[in-house]
């Protein structure tokens, strides 16, 4: 009866984990960090070019959130600016690309300063911006 009582358990969990709501990938979240750590991997690391799949990836990510973009340099650094529905300015977010694929993460608010982060990773950008407060679509 013991194997039918672990098996029962399973079957349990298993049910419960099927309800649970998968409409946003679950995908790593980056690193909240200091402007001091931030800067000091930024002089760690050299800045790397974005890939040919990162840029088409950036594209459509505009395209398909309606957002403006403003690459300063689009080799290595996309920014995304945040407009409320009126088009007032709300604040920016800044991806840069680095050897050995780490990406920094600079998020600008009007109303919350500036947070830092370390991807270690593409996923980890795309679980920062699939789970931002701004219900980007991915």
């Amino acid at each position: 009866m013991k194997h039918l009582k672990v098996f029962s358990k399973f079957s349990i969990e298993l049910k419960s984990s099927i309800n649970e709501d998968y409409s946003r990938p679950n995908l790593r979240m980056p690193e909240e960090v200091s402007k001091e750590d931030w800067n000091r991997k930024g002089q760690t690391f050299h800045k790397a070019e974005f890939t040919k799949l990162e840029k088409e990836f950036f594209k459509r990510f505009i395209d398909v959130n309606i957002i403006s973009s403003h690459p300063i340099h689009p080799k290595h650094y996309f920014v995304i600016t945040i407009n409320n529905p009126r088009g007032f300015y709300l604040g920016q977010i800044e991806i840069m690309k680095l050897d050995d694929e780490w990406y920094l993460i600079s998020k600008g608010s009007k109303f919350e300063g500036t947070k830092f982060y370390i991807c270690d990773g593409w996923e980890e950008v795309i679980g920062y911006l699939s789970g931002s407060e701004y219900n980007f679509l991915i």
